[in-house]
Order: C-alpha cells, then structure tokens, then sequence
C-alpha cells in the first residue's frame, strides 16, 4: 500500500495504523464533496472506499505484519493491525441468503430453463461451479442422488449428494425437455460453453439472479411476507443448510452433504433454523411449511418413470396443500 510504502516495518504503530484509517476517511470526504459539487454520482472508479473496504485494506497489512512479529530481526513485538479499536465503523453487510419462507416464492419466479438449476442451488447445496459443471451421469433419478465431481472442498473430496422432492421433479421435468440427455452431456450448459467459457457462464447465471429476486419480491408482498433483499448462488449454501436444519437434519450430515469441513459454521446455522419455526405464525409458518414439504425427501424408486414430471404447478400444490 502506497501509504506504507516508505516506512520501515518497525515505524509501522498502532497510531500510524489509526492516521492510516483517518486519512482514508478523509480522502473519501474530500471526493464525495468534490462529486456533489460537479453534479456528479460517486463510482467505484473515482479511488473513495468505504469504511467496509477500508477496513479490508487493514485487514491486508494485518495478515502482512503478523507474519514479522515471528522474526526478531524486523524488531516488530506486537501486530498494530490486530487492534481493534483502529478498524472504521463498517455498515451492517447485506443479507446475502434468504429465509426458509422465502424459498418456494424464490423457485417459483425462476423461468423454465432457470428454475432447474435454483432448484438444485437452493435443495442440494451445490456451489454454483460444481452445480454448472454435472453431467447427466453424475445425476440418479431413480435413487434421488447426486454425484459431485468437481469439488473445491479443502480435501478436494467427491460427495453424494441427496436430491429433495421438489428439486427432484424439477430435474425429471428437464430432463423430459432437454435436447441433450446423453451421459456425458452437460445439465445445464451446452459441451462447448462448459469447457471454454466457465467463468463467464457462473457470471452470467448470477447475472440473472436481480430478476428473479424481483419476481419472488412481487409474490412475497402478495402473501404478506418480508422481500429478499440480496441474494448471490453462494450465499444459498447458507440457505441450503438453515432449510436442512429446518427439517430437522443432523449438522453433521447437513456438512458432509454440502462439503464443509469446518461443522462450525454448519452448527452456528442450525442453532438459529431449528428454532425459527417457533417464532412464526399466520403466512410466515405456511410459508415455512411449504419450504418443508418441497425440501422432503422421496422414496426410492426403481424407474424414473415412476417419479411425478412436473414443473412449477408442483410447488404451487405443495404450498396449497400446507395452507389447508
């Protein structure tokens, strides 16, 4: 950092740290005024950072610095980025997951070719670059389970995924519409787009999201519940584990079902999920309710024949069903 950059590491103080903070502060100030006064509004591009990525920055001189304080020849004792009290005041982030309640009206303003693989995101707990990159081998319809290959785990571990009914029905009915349903055929996306154009495929699935939040919005004022006010394909990971707690999974199951290896976050989800349907009444717990039934899990079956097809009216007749 450029601020740094001239000072010996041993000149590098907590209050230093502090002036840091201060001056970054002000530099955003001076911009913003500079901006109202042209008329113009602020941009990521105009150098002014948030006291959120401020803070980031300090973070950074933090990971920096700690690793001196193990070296005596740097002359460092202490790491004067570990204090706390020299980090801004961040804004509260945005909610980046939605409720229990929230996930059938979110399935359900996804469009035909979308809603498989929200389904999927939301009832398995996929990330979206494991979910992007299945094969029709990789997915047992008749035993309701899926087989991930490509996993960023920390010990890079294939799993097994188990499908939920509701994701279940939305995969058979793609399946029956889909031109390519060969083993080896990508679900989502075509063999050539796969390959080459990875990265730009997981953005612009995630480019879709703002509308489907906005569909889902329309519905949920409709039934009288809160809006979903941010949501990314990672953050239904966390969506995924507080749905599984909310039927009453084991944590340790929920884990090795998502692929984390630290249960920690995995039990600090389900202490809140297990609780929440307590704390709801009226539209909120048939909501809730309806989430439940759609993340049910179904018998085996011995052909897929044999498994419902449906599409979207499916959800709509489990929510109906938990109203009554």
């Amino acid at each position: 950092m450029p601020y740094f950059a001239d000072m010996r590491l041993s000149e590098i103080s907590i209050e230093t740290v502090d002036a840091y903070r201060s001056w970054k502060q002000n530099q955003r100030r001076q911009i913003e005024a500079q901006m109202a006064e042209e008329g113009r509004k602020l941009k990521r591009t105009d150098g002014a950072l948030s006291n959120n990525s401020i803070n980031k920055t300090i973070s950074r001189l933090d990971s920096i610095l700690k690793r001196t304080v193990k070296f005596p020849r740097y002359k460092i004792s202490t790491n004067p980025a570990l204090d706390p009290d020299i980090r801004a005041k961040g804004n509260k982030p945005k909610r980046t997951w939605i409720d229990v309640e929230q996930i059938v009206a979110f399935v359900q303003s996804a469009k035909s070719f979308e809603r498989p693989l929200v389904a999927v995101l939301v009832g398995c707990g996929l990330r979206i670059g494991e979910a992007l990159a299945l094969v029709w081998i990789d997915i047992n319809l008749s035993t309701a389970t899926i087989f991930v290959r490509e996993s960023k785990t920390e010990t890079g571990e294939e799993r097994e995924v188990d499908i939920p009914i509701g994701a279940l029905e939305e995969l058979i009915a793609w399946k029956a519409r889909s031109p390519r349903t060969r083993p080896n055929d990508p679900v989502f996306l075509s063999g050539r787009i796969r390959k080459t154009y990875a990265r730009q495929t997981v953005r612009n699935a995630e480019a879709r999201f703002p509308e489907i939040i906005k569909r889902a919005n329309a519905k949920l004022k409709e039934q009288g519940i809160h809006a979903i006010d941010h949501i990314t394909p990672h953050g239904l990971r966390r969506t995924y584990a507080s749905l599984r707690a909310a039927c009453g999974d084991d944590p340790v199951y929920i884990a090795e079902q998502g692929g984390w290896s630290d249960i920690r976050f995995v039990y600090s989800v389900y202490q809140k999920a297990a609780k929440r349907r307590d704390e709801l009444s009226g539209r909120y717990l048939v909501a809730f309710d309806a989430a439940l039934s759609w993340a049910g899990f179904c018998p085996i079956v011995s052909d897929e024949a044999n498994v419902p097809k449906s599409d979207a009216t499916s959800i709509q007749d489990v929510s109906q069903e938990s109203a009554s």
